[in-house]
């Protein structure tokens, strides 16, 4: 759900809440003069508040489901499983910043085409280093354009400075300065049928005296890659 529109959603619960309230009032005051035709109304705003908060709960989780407490606890323990791979891969790399991209849908057009959107889910950042994650929620997946077509070809993409500029997309490359980020080194994640739901990255800043080894962040993107697919596949 857009933000635009969970604001607008309380605010409409808010309306509705305080028409209710005003009817309760004048109920209570005016309860031996009550009519039948102001119970009638009143029930009505009743239900169109019922039917506004059922909305809203729907757009946030569409299939109605909420977690029970079982599946509140393991989506944590995945979530902290993650974060360890990713402290991991900051540690084995000498990276300043590794994090995983989850993609998902963001609603639908005129056409009832889905939006393809994605989102930074978790992040791990040296001492002094700003995260980016609160920044990069619910981004169209065109803002990586170039990234996202070259993993869904190859499996992974990695953007160094002597890479050639047109090999990448200009979004990304701004984004990359933007954020002080020279190097970024990206692999796929997968679900159990192999399609790509995601990526995991490490990323080194523009002040970085020392080179990436490339081996080493080859070696260990393949390792945790595979590692958080399997944990992603847990949750479904």
């Amino acid at each position: 759900m857009e933000w635009m529109e969970i604001v607008k959603a309380i605010t409409e619960l808010g309306i509705m809440a305080v028409i209710c309230g005003i009817f309760l009032w004048q109920n209570n005051k005016d309860r031996k003069n009550h009519s039948s035709e102001s119970s009638k109304l009143f029930e009505t705003l009743l239900q169109q508040y019922e039917q506004t908060f059922n909305k809203m709960l729907n757009s946030f989780n569409p299939d109605g489901h909420v977690l029970t407490e079982e599946e509140d606890r393991k989506a944590l323990e995945i979530d902290r499983a993650i974060d360890d791979y990713l402290k991991q891969m900051i540690i084995n790399t000498k990276a300043t910043r590794s994090f995983v991209v989850r993609y998902h849908n963001g609603g639908k057009d005129m056409a009832d085409i889905p939006f393809l959107k994605c989102s930074i889910t978790n992040e791990m950042t040296n001492a002094g280093v700003k995260p980016i994650m609160g920044e990069f929620q619910n981004q169209f997946r065109s803002i990586m354009a170039g990234v996202c077509e070259e993993i869904d070809r190859k499996g992974y993409s990695y953007i160094t400075p002597d890479k050639k500029s047109e090999l990448i997309d200009p979004a990304t490359v701004e984004l990359m300065k933007d954020r002080g980020i020279k190097y970024m080194y990206c692999r796929a994640l997968r679900n159990q049928n192999n399609y790509i739901i995601g990526l995991v990255a490490v990323t080194f800043m523009i002040d970085n005296q020392e080179k990436p080894n490339e081996e080493i962040i080859d070696l260990c993107l393949k390792d945790k890659s595979q590692k958080i697919s399997a944990l992603l596949c847990l949750e479904n």
